[in-house]
């Protein structure tokens, strides 16, 4: 997204809350059985 090579270098730039962001992300239709 921020376009660097490393993604250690974007995660300065964007802090994620991983636990918060799994309570709300949907699962991909293609995943679903």
């Amino acid at each position: 997204m921020l376009r660097h090579r490393d993604l250690a270098t974007t995660a300065i730039y964007a802090k994620v809350d991983s636990t918060t962001l799994r309570t709300i992300a949907l699962p991909w239709p293609e995943a679903q059985r």
